[in-house]
C-alpha cells in the first residue's frame, strides 16, 4: 500500500540502552537468541566478555554525543543473572561513567528463576536495577521441561517471594502458549498461577519455531506435532479475556500492565526513540539508520581486544521504508493509528487510506479486525492474532 511521501518521521533525542549477555546455562530448543551454552560457570569467559564490553561501551560513546543521558537501559540475553554480581556491577558503572544514568527511569533485567535468589535480587536493586522480567514460560513441571528449562513451577513463585523481599516493586513474567501438549486447561491455569503472584507486567507469547532451532529440526522432521492454529488462537483469546477482566491493560500484541506499568524500554522501540545495543547480535538504531553486531562471541572477544568495534552490518533506511516501519510500529500496539499523525508522516489521506483497508480486507474481516472512530484506528485482540 502507497504509504505517501511525507519525511517527517524522526527518532526521539531520548536513548535508550540495550545489553546482550550472550551466556545461558542450557540453550531452550525453541529459542533463536543468541548465545551459547555454559552449564559451569565459566569465570574466564565471562570476564573476558564484559571487558570487551566495557571497551565497546567506550568506543561507542563518542559518536552517540549528540543524544541526551538515557532513560531506559535492558540488560537481555541469554540470561544476563549468570553473570557474577561483581562483573554486573562493572557494566553497570561503565555505562554511568559513558553516558550518566541519573535519567534513566526504567532499569530492566532478565533473569532465569534458576538462576537468582534474594541475595543476588538485593543486589541488582541496590546497583538501581528497577524493573525485573521472569522468564516463568508455564507453571506446569512437563512443559517447562519440554521447552527445555532449567526451573521449576516452584521456583517460579520463589523467585518472585524473593523479588518482593528485594524490594522489586515492577515485575513482568513472561508466559508462553502453543507448547505441544498444552492443554487449554494447562494455559488457563498458567494465568491464573502467574495473576496469584499479583504481577505489575505480563508477556504473553505465542511458541514460534525459529530456522536454526532443535525445536525447528523437530518441527520439519515430524518428530514434533505443533498445536492447532485454531486451538492456539482459542489460548491467545483466553490470555486476552483474563488479563484485561483482572485489570491489565492490553496494550501491545503480546503485552499487558497494570495502568502506568507498561514497559518503558520496549515502547521505546515502538514509538520510534532512538536505543543503542552493546554485546554480540544487539541492535542499535538512530531514526535514519539501524546497525548490528554479528552474532558471534569470538568474532566480538577478538575485535574489541584489537581496539577495534566488533563486527557486524548496517541499513540505511529510505523515507518510505521509516514510513512503513512506523505504521506497523503503530498498529501492533492498542493505541493504533490517530488521524491527524497518520497525515502529516505519510501524506496520504485518513478517508482514502480507511476506505482502501476496508475494500482489501472485506467487510467482515474489518469488522472482526479493527477498531474505527472517526480520527483513530486500532486492531481489536482478533486482529492482533490475525
Amino acid at each position: 500500500m502507497d504509504l505517501g511521501t511525507n519525511s517527517a518521521i524522526s527518532a526521539s533525542n531520548e536513548l535508550g540502552i540495550y545489553i546482550h549477555v550472550p551466556f545461558c546455562e542450557r540453550k531452550c530448543g525453541y529459542c533463536d537468541f543468541y548465545s551459547i551454552a555454559t552449564p559451569e560457570p565459566d569465570t574466564r569467559l565471562f570476564r573476558r566478555f564484559v571487558h570487551a564490553l566495557k571497551l565497546e561501551i567506550a568506543l561507542r560513546r563518542e559518536e552517540w554525543k549528540k543524544f541526551a543521558s538515557p532513560v531506559t537501559v535492558y540488560l537481555g540475553g541469554g540470561t544476563p543473572s549468570l553473570l557474577p554480581e561483581s562483573l554486573l556491577e562493572q557494566i553497570v558503572r561503565a555505562l554511568d561513567d559513558a553516558f550518566g544514568l541519573a535519567r534513566v527511569r526504567e532499569f530492566s533485567i532478565e533473569a532465569n528463576p534458576g538462576t537468582v535468589d534474594y541475595s543476588r535480587l538485593a543486589f541488582y536493586r541496590s546497583l538501581g536495577i528497577n524493573r525485573l522480567s521472569i522468564g516463568a514460560q508455564a507453571f506446569q513441571d512437563f512443559l517447562l521441561q519440554r521447552l527445555q528449562r532449567i526451573h521449576t513451577a516452584r521456583q517460579i513463585e520463589e523467585a518472585v517471594r524473593d523479588a518482593r523481599r528485594a524490594g522489586f516493586t515492577n515485575l513482568n513474567l513472561d508466559l508462553i502458549f502453543g507448547i505441544p501438549g498444552q492443554s487449554e486447561r494447562d494455559w488457563l491455569a498458567s494465568l491464573r498461577r502467574a495473576l496469584d503472584l499479583q504481577p505489575e507486567h505480563l508477556s504473553v507469547y505465542n511458541l514460534t519455531y525459529e530456522e536454526g532451532t532443535p525445536f525447528y529440526s523437530a518441527l520439519r522432521s515430524g518428530s514434533l506435532t505443533p498445536m492447532q492454529e485454531e486451538l492456539e488462537e482459542k489460548l491467545y483469546l483466553a490470555a486476552h479475556r483474563s488479563l484485561t477482566e483482572a485489570g491489565f491493560l492490553h496494550y501491545e500484541i503480546s503485552n499487558y500492565a497494570r495502568p502506568g506499568m507498561a514497559c518503558l524500554h520496549n515502547l521505546g522501540y515502538w514509538n520510534g526513540r532512538s536505543y543503542l545495543g552493546f554485546g554480540p547480535s544487539a541492535h542499535s538504531y538512530d531514526g535514519l539508520s539501524r546497525w548490528w553486531n554479528e552474532r558471534n562471541l569470538a568474532g566480538y572477544l577478538e575485535a574489541l581486544e584489537q581496539g577495534k568495534l566488533p563486527p557486524g552490518g548496517r541499513e540505511e533506511l529510505t523515507a518510505q521504508m521509516r514510513r512503513e516501519e512506523w505504521l506497523y510500529l503503530r498498529l501492533r500496539q492498542r493505541s493504533g493509528l490517530a488521524k491527524a499523525e497518520f497525515e502529516e508522516i505519510t501524506g496520504s489521506v485518513w478517508d482514502e487510506f480507511l476506505k482502501k483497508l476496508r475494500q482489501n480486507l472485506g467487510e467482515k474481516n474489518w469488522k472482526a479486525f479493527f477498531q474505527f472512530g472517526s480520527d483513530r484506528l486500532a486492531l481489536t485482540p482478533r486482529g492482533f492474532w490475525f
